[in-house]
């Protein structure tokens, strides 16, 4: 339970490495959380629920690049891979 906790404390710590002025969304990220519903769907329908549970881990990076861009990733990937 402490996980997503210290993933944002990561963030929290990470906070002045945004560059704010390159922010900016990217339909890239789209791409990215459909694949990661693909996996949640194809792990439920298949019964392999070790899929549905690695599927988060993308459906955070492709939020994170649908509304801050590249320049998000770039900010968010450390606290995004932990959680996997």
């Amino acid at each position: 339970f402490l996980v997503p906790v210290f993933a944002a404390f990561l963030l929290w710590t990470r906070r002045t490495m945004l560059d704010a002025d390159n922010v900016r969304p990217s339909v890239w990220g789209l791409a990215v959380l459909a694949a990661g519903a693909a996996m949640r769907l194809g792990g439920t329908y298949s019964g392999h629920i070790w899929v549905e549970e690695v599927s988060f881990v993308p459906c955070v990076a492709g939020l994170a690049i649908l509304f801050g861009g590249w320049a998000g990733w770039k900010w968010s990937w450390p606290a995004v891979l932990f959680l996997a």
